[in-house]
């Protein structure tokens, strides 16, 4: 089984709203239409907004 690997472009971030990544590694049956890229400064607000569990 062949594996899709996503690559977020220079300065941004994939995300699903959940995982976040400069690369995403799809699993079986993960639909990659629900990966937006965002840019790197959104992401680094969205996680200090955010504080770890």
């Amino acid at each position: 089984m062949e594996r899709k690997i996503l690559k977020a472009s220079e300065g941004m971030i994939l995300t699903d709203g959940v995982t976040f990544g400069c690369e995403i590694y799809l699993g079986e049956g993960v639909d990659e239409s629900a990966f937006k890229e965002i840019p790197f400064e959104e992401y680094e607000k969205m996680s200090e907004e955010e504080p770890y569990e």
